[in-house]
């Protein structure tokens, strides 16, 4: 798998750096002169460019739609905007929905949007960004592929069913073993991958 950020920092400082920004967004999202969000993909391009040369990465994951530091990150003028949101709200939608558009056309363009999924980490494991991606279609009437990791299964069974690949915490399969197996079995009923 090919790991991918799509925000500055969506892991909120967790990664280690000494730079400012630890783990930089491949895509830079920027304010242009008319107050409209515009996407650079030369850094993403360049990454998975680097990552097939070598035959690496029969996926790519990007990462986040629900950054740990929920705010939105791009640039204005020079410089670095964080910018709260509300996962409910208007402004969220509107945003991700620009830019996952954006994405899923230059993902066909470059024919990578098969391999593409969009990451969510347990801590931003919510109904919203989900039901986002699922309403953003290509050409063929196809949404992007998700990937997630979950803590929780009892609270999100639901939308864990619904996941494409799906990462289940080692001590939620090692204390609800059962209802783990259950997710598990009808996860693979479907052909999702767990």
């Amino acid at each position: 798998t090919i790991t991918a950020s799509i925000l500055e920092d969506p892991w909120a400082r967790q990664t280690f750096s000494d730079n400012e920004i630890h783990y930089p967004s491949m895509i830079k999202w920027e304010v242009n002169d008319q107050g409209e969000m515009t996407y650079d993909y030369t850094q993403f391009d360049q990454w998975v460019h680097f990552n097939k040369k070598l035959g690496l990465g029969d996926r790519i994951i990007l990462y986040s739609m629900a950054p740990w530091h929920e705010s939105f990150t791009y640039w204005n003028k020079g410089k670095l905007v964080y910018e709260s949101y509300d996962i409910n709200g208007a402004l969220y939608e509107k945003r991700w929905r620009h830019f996952l558009e954006d994405l899923t056309q230059h993902l066909m363009d470059k024919d990578w949007f098969e391999n593409c999924y969009i990451g969510i980490d347990e801590r931003g494991f919510h109904p919203k960004p989900f039901s986002i991606i699922k309403r953003v279609k290509n050409i063929h009437a196809q949404s992007l592929k998700t990937a997630a990791a979950v803590d929780n299964i009892d609270q999100h069974y639901d939308l864990a069913l619904s996941v494409d690949l799906l990462s289940v915490g080692d001590h939620v399969v090692k204390t609800k073993a059962a209802r783990y197996q259950e997710l598990y079995y009808q996860r693979r009923k479907k052909g999702l991958k767990t």
